[in-house]
């Protein structure tokens, strides 16, 4: 629809035509004209109402043609029939040379009115392929429409930005944050008001944020920059909790046991870091509390701190016992502090049983504090060496090969330190009665020396061969449900012991044996034993 036929003078214009008021139509168009220079419909209307309004001036002007006067009653009816062909044939003429057009012309406006409301719809709705369908056949039919033009280059400008949003959209999806950036960028600058693009581009930009600080704190774990991964995965789960959140998780408990440790060897004494070292331990429990390694961890770093400060209270043997669990389970815990304090512990303790007349114990000491892997033991092999000859030999008995992970026990009867760091609790194991063999069990306990109890404890269970490792909960406690109901009416001898960890199995504990009958009413429904309890020596 031409542009200049939804103007206000082309209505004006259009009644006027229709009244036949010729000169006030041409008046009218003619402005239309000026406002819209070179439109060749407008200049073929005005054509056509100037013919018309020349055809009425001249029919005007003309004279009349003097006949000889007919009879009155002739003249009227001729006068009657000429009348009424002059109206059929102005009639027509008016009708074929004026009307017909000027239909036409509101017909076909009407009609391009139609196509422009139909291409703006399917525009809005995103039908780009059919709104351009539609301008292109306004300007097929109006060629200088302006309107359609400039529609037509919309949905062309709109066709290449949704193509450039899928573009986006798959980056998006795989992740590829840094090139799906610049592709929300590129849409957001030819029109910030497409779609949803401004959205996307904040997303991407978080994610692009997620993914430097992960890459960042990655790279300070595989630097052993133990503190600043800490700092950068804690602002990442602030920024973004759900952002690859298994792997910030597992890198992040890491990161934290890591540091403890590393507090740990930096301190001269570990009561000097123990509240910091432990909260690291509880932030890291928070995230993984199921991890057993974090309650193994936090179990060493205790020892450590206990065999620090037994050592500070002249308690030799009791530092030596709490010192050795934390070197058998990593030999270099706390940059090499801990062993390092264990071979001056076994020297102390071998210094005490010289002095008090037990050469033999004294000996096995210094000869196992000279096998730790510490710079120089030659003091401890000197005075290993000076005891040597002092040794009675027997054909029973000979220098104990003293290893680092336990000195042997020394033969003496009395004042004989436990080769253990746990005993079992005599006579605590009770059977377990239940009205039915709903699942027999191993129930227990592991404490401290005061009756506590003691967490992240490991204990193995054995039967027909077949080992269970289990760890205590914070409160000490144990279970086992080691039968499948195929086996439980059957006799199984169980054996329980406390060890160092499945890795390294050795024992704590002496093993005891718990002869299991079989769950029936012959034995009086015996569902297992509970209250088997284990206590620290020291």
């Amino acid at each position: 629809m031409p542009e200049w036929a939804s103007s206000p003078l082309y209505d004006k214009a259009v009644s006027h035509f229709d009244a036949g008021e010729w000169e006030d139509a041409i008046s009218l168009f003619s402005q239309l004209a000026e406002e819209y220079p070179g439109d060749p419909e407008l200049e073929q209307i005005l054509s056509r109402l100037r013919l018309k309004a020349s055809f009425s001036r001249e029919e005007a002007a003309r004279g009349r043609i003097r006949i000889p006067r007919p009879g009155r009653r002739v003249l009227l009816i001729l006068g009657a029939v000429a009348l009424v062909v002059l109206l059929v044939g102005v009639s027509y003429a008016t009708y074929a040379r004026w009307l017909v057009p000027a239909r036409e012309v509101q017909e076909h406006a009407a009609h391009l009115r139609e196509l422009h409301t139909l291409a703006r719809g399917y525009l809005a709705a995103g039908e780009y392929d059919r709104a351009a369908e539609l301008y292109t056949e306004i300007l097929s039919e109006a060629p200088d429409d302006a309107v359609a033009a400039e529609g037509l280059k919309r949905v062309g400008e709109l066709q290449e930005l949704e193509a450039a949003y899928d573009t986006a959209m798959e980056l998006t999806r795989e992740e590829r944050w840094e090139e799906a950036l610049l592709a929300w960028q590129s849409i957001l600058a030819v029109d910030p008001n497409f779609r949803d693009v401004k959205y996307w581009t904040e997303l991407v930009e978080e994610h692009q944020e997620s993914g430097s600080l992960f890459a960042e704190a990655d790279l300070r774990v595989a630097n052993e920059d133990w503190s600043g991964a800490i700092e950068l995965l804690e602002r990442l789960r602030a920024q973004e909790p759900e952002y690859r959140r298994e792997e910030v998780e597992a890198l992040l408990v890491t990161s934290l046991l890591h540091r403890a440790e590393e507090l740990l060897g930096q301190a001269s004494d570990p009561a000097e870091v123990h509240e910091e070292v432990m909260d690291l331990f509880d932030r890291a429990m928070e995230i993984s509390p199921l991890d057993e390694s974090v309650a193994t961890e936090r179990a060493m770093a205790e020892a450590y701190a206990q065999g620090s400060a037994l050592y500070q209270n002249e308690d030799w043997e009791g530092s030596a016992g709490e010192l050795r669990t934390v070197y058998e389970y990593k030999p270099g815990y706390a940059a090499r502090r801990a062993v390092e304090l264990l071979y001056q512990a076994y020297g102390r303790c071998g210094e005490e049983r010289v002095q008090a007349g037990d050469i033999q114990g004294g000996a096995e000491y210094y000869h196992a504090a000279s096998e730790l892997p510490v710079d120089d033991t030659s003091e401890a092999s000197a005075r290993y060496a000076t005891l040597v000859p002092m040794l009675t030999a027997t054909p029973t008995r000979r220098p104990p090969t003293a290893t680092a992970t336990r000195p042997p026990r020394p033969p003496t009867p009395t004042g004989t330190p436990s080769p253990y760091s746990f005993v079992y609790v005599g006579g605590s194991a009770q059977p377990l009665t239940r009205a039915s063999c709903w699942s027999p069990s191993i129930e227990g306990r592991v404490v401290d020396a005061a009756g506590r109890g003691l967490g992240g404890v490991w204990l193995r269970l054995e039967w027909w061969g077949n080992p269970d490792d289990r760890l205590t909960d914070p409160d000490g406690k144990f279970g086992f449900a080691p039968l499948a109901p195929e086996h439980y009416h059957m006799a199984v001898p169980f054996l329980l012991t406390v060890i160092r960890g499945p890795g390294s199995p050795s024992s704590l504990s002496p093993t005891i044996r718990l002869d299991f009958p079989g769950c029936s009413a012959a034995t009086g429904y015996h569902d297992g034993f509970t209250n088997v309890t284990f206590k620290a020596v020291r």
